[in-house]
């Protein structure tokens, strides 16, 4: 049986599910903000379509989540034989993401973590997930480089914002948290790109559609 355990903010776990949420150092970006949220909105676990095309041509290997919440894209890659670990600034939304990897048997690693402090292994990931982080400066620069320094040689960056056409309606209204294909192109720079794309989508059949863009990399060494 797995339990949450209240010693040091984190989760107790069994054998057969490997997850652990571990505490940060300092006072969460937006922590409490997406905790609420969590709390109180139902969030999908459809994966995005995008990655899954992309991690369908992939050998599974080891994946890093940046931002995971509630775990819809790390389960999903979690079950197609990828070693994930997601990393998010919202107990609540990791504490969900570990009770649906429990309900389907699926092994993961949760970081409980801030993550303008967060340091991951340089170099060790064929696959990096950012989806849906909403940074200005200097977070972005850094996020970016974090990023780019975990991906192994012949490794990929997987992107998703939110696009500076869709202010005024679903998602952040601050154009210095959207993006344009110019500027992901721009932060990709160093990395072979593969493919970037404005798109209007769902994140889910119950939410609006809303303007995004896509991109994806490849880290050449």
């Amino acid at each position: 049986m797995t339990s949450i355990s209240n010693k040091k903010n984190g989760i107790e776990t069994s054998p057969t599910l490997p997850s652990r949420l571990e505490p940060t150092r300092s006072p969460m970006i937006n922590g409490s903000r997406w905790d609420q949220r969590y709390s109180q909105e139902a969030w999908s676990e459809i994966p995005d379509p995008e990655l899954v095309d992309l991690a369908k041509a992939l050998k599974a290997g080891k994946a890093l989540d940046l931002g995971c919440g509630t775990g819809r894209n790390a389960l999903w890659l979690a079950s197609k034989g990828w070693s994930v670990t997601g990393v998010d600034s919202s107990y609540v939304g990791l504490s969900q993401a570990r009770a649906r990897a429990r309900r389907l048997n699926l092994s993961l690693e949760l970081l409980h973590y801030d993550l303008t402090e967060y340091i991951p292994s340089t170099g060790q990931y064929q696959l990096v997930i950012i989806a849906n982080l909403h940074f200005a400066e200097p977070m972005r620069t850094k996020l970016f480089e974090i990023a780019k320094s975990s991906l192994a040689t012949g490794g990929y960056i997987y992107f998703l914002g939110r696009h500076k056409d869709s202010v005024g309606h679903r998602g952040p209204s601050d154009p210095d948290l959207l993006f344009t294909e110019k500027e992901l192109r721009d932060r990709l720079a160093g990395l072979e790109i593969v493919s970037i794309s404005k798109v209007d989508r769902n994140s889910a059949p119950e939410r609006p559609a809303s303007t995004n863009v896509i991109g994806w990399a490849k880290c050449i060494g």
